[in-house]
């Protein structure tokens, strides 16, 4: 039976006994992380590697913990799954840091870090976390008040939970699940939504966010007036707590113990998850309206975000895209749904190519929002641009896997 995966978030309500296990927890992954860190970045420097996670892990529990003076930093009952997720994420972190891919990181702050809190359910086929409609049982925090009834899957042979974490943003709580669903359930749901459809290729861009090659555009939740006015006030907001902080680093005083600094930091917090939700709101609208649309399959360009967002001149717009997360939310959705998901080449010529005769406008430029062909054709650059998205026939597969969205080569047709 094949394995498909989905994954569902909500807002939790703990105690307050379980509010304070969730908070120790992430204290001593931040340490963790850190400390780790730390000895694999000395021992990259002076002998060009570092240890893996699990000899990293050996020695934390066997000979680090056992040191008294180090032993009293740590709770008594320590969160092992979420402290070996830590370490692998350290361990990821590394490797793509002496691969070039990223600067050199750095710790996380033990106040204001983020960081989750990873847990199992399906070792050895003993699925211990239980889902019911209003709270959840996790072995390590026992059972968990939902604020949203009803959302989460029940625990069932059909969809079982394999895994979760469990953050915090802006002074709440959220859990987040991953479901292991079988592939009858999904082929029942194919069949109920009934046969394939025309295929979709997806131009993405900044003055429309998506153009889809039925004819379907979607604008840019930038542009809206409530999104310049939280702009405006995170602005604001953050201009008066440096102002705090200059006055209190005139004064020799220590800015961050003062009650009112927690409390601009929290509106602060507030502002920008507020920001975030409005950004993530569009996209998820986007994505699922294009899943019930349900196509034979959908096609996607391999934007190098890195590279896009290095032009100071389209940064700051390209950043509050949101591209990536719109893309790994669009991988998934269509993989739980069964739709298949292309990705074009970014040295594709998608937008110089005229998708009508095939001939190359090399001299076309950006300020040129029409496409003009000398074979007569004429249309809109991003709607010419996404038929060519939808049309190509080099492409990769986008799979997901165990919580990671990867690319693998597909047949070439």
């Amino acid at each position: 039976m094949d394995r498909h995966y989905r994954s569902y978030k909500t807002e939790i309500d703990p105690i307050d006994e379980q509010i304070k296990k969730i908070e120790t927890d992430f204290t001593t992954c931040k340490m963790v992380f850190n400390l780790y860190l730390i000895i694999a970045l000395n021992q990259y420097k002076k002998e060009g590697t570092f240890g893996d996670h699990d000899a990293f892990l050996d020695w934390f529990y066997s000979s680090y913990l056992k040191t008294a003076k180090y032993r009293i930093n740590y709770p008594k009952d320590l969160n092992y799954d979420a402290i070996r997720r830590v370490t692998k994420n350290v361990e990821k972190v590394m490797k793509k840091y002496i691969n070039g891919e990223i600067n050199e990181p750095k710790c996380k702050d033990l106040k204001y870090g983020q960081i989750k809190l990873y847990f199992t359910s399906g070792n050895n086929n003993d699925y211990s976390v239980i889902c019911e409609r209003h709270r959840i049982y996790i072995p390590e925090f026992g059972w968990i008040r939902l604020k949203e009834k009803g959302y989460f899957l029940p625990s069932n042979a059909d969809h079982q939970i394999i895994s979760g974490t469990i953050s915090k943003k802006a002074g709440r709580y959220y859990i987040s699940l991953n479901y292991n669903v079988s592939d009858s359930l999904i082929k029942k749901e194919i069949n109920e939504r009934g046969i394939y459809r025309e295929p979709i290729g997806i131009d993405l861009g900044i003055s429309h966010f998506a153009v889809l090659s039925d004819g379907r555009v979607y604008e840019n939740i930038n542009y809206d007036e409530s999104v310049k006015r939280l702009e405006k006030k995170i602005h604001r907001k953050q201009r008066a707590l440096d102002r705090k902080i200059q006055a209190a680093k005139a004064a020799g005083r220590d800015y961050t113990q003062g009650s009112h600094y927690n409390i601009n930091v929290l509106e602060l917090q507030k502002l920008y998850k507020r920001l975030d939700e409005k950004r993530l709101d569009c996209i998820n609208k986007i994505v699922g309206e294009i899943v019930k649309s349900h196509p034979a399959y959908v096609a996607i360009e391999d934007l190098h975000i890195q590279e896009m967002v290095s032009d100071r001149r389209f940064s700051r717009a390209i950043s509050d895209l949101f591209l990536r997360e719109f893309r790994v939310r669009l991988i998934k959705k269509c993989r739980s749904n069964g739709i298949e998901v292309r990705v074009i080449d970014k040295f594709f010529p998608s937008s110089k190519r005229c998708s009508c005769c095939g001939r190359i406008n090399h001299d076309l430029k950006l300020s040129d929002r029409v496409f003009k062909c000398e074979c007569g054709f004429e249309v809109d650059r991003d709607f010419n641009a996404s038929i060519n998205i939808r049309d190509c026939k080099e492409y990769y597969i986008a799979k997901v896997d165990d919580d990671i969205v990867h690319l693998q080569y597909g047949p070439t047709k």
